[in-house]
């Protein structure tokens, strides 16, 4: 389970309606990504008028050059640091435990109990000025959505969206060719 979005393409057909050309799963996929929660909440507020129901919604030519070049803003934007990123969240309340395997396991580590998990911590890359890249790019909750922190898996996220959408501006002729975003969960 968990959070999948693709960017779909498929040919225009004279005469035949958005939601009819990729009713007959004619199509096919230019684009996917797994848990990115911050591009999913894009499509919602900018294509899919802030209804997340898993439609299939078409994207204009200019829609996939805005948020490339919003996605290039918040790496042009972030400002990177050593420091620690969540590796994973347990439930529980001992964290005592999870310390001592840690320990044992010879793991650098930071253990943290907040909001009725165990955050466990390893050392990577983080996003010092979240603050600023949130306003451009936000996470969003969801079940299954995945991470929310503002750390290098976020920003790999946004450079595979930068090269999925640059790819699909070099192949596409969009006289010919629509592309829709869907998602599911």
């Amino acid at each position: 389970m968990g959070l999948d979005m693709f960017l779909i393409k498929s040919k225009k057909v004279k005469g035949l309606s958005f939601d009819k050309i990729f009713e007959d799963g004619d199509f096919e996929d230019v684009g996917y990504w797994r848990k990115a929660n911050q591009i999913h909440n894009w499509f919602v507020q900018k294509v899919q008028g802030g209804e997340d129901d898993c439609g299939i919604y078409e994207v204009s030519q200019s829609k996939l050059i805005e948020l490339r070049d919003t996605c290039q803003k918040v790496i042009d934007t972030a400002i990177i640091e050593d420091g620690y990123v969540l590796d994973y969240k347990s439930f529980g309340d001992d964290i005592e435990k999870i310390k001592e395997i840690e320990k044992k396991n010879g793991r650098d580590v930071q253990v943290v109990q907040k909001d009725g998990y165990i955050k466990v911590y390893v050392p990577g890359r983080v996003i010092k000025n979240a603050d600023m890249v949130a306003e451009l790019l936000p996470t969003a909750e969801g079940f299954f959505f995945g991470r929310n922190e503002y750390d290098q898996y976020y920003l790999e996220d946004i450079k595979e969206t930068i090269d999925i959408i640059n790819n699909i501006l070099d192949d596409t002729d969009f006289e010919e060719y629509t592309i829709a975003y869907c998602s599911s969960w």
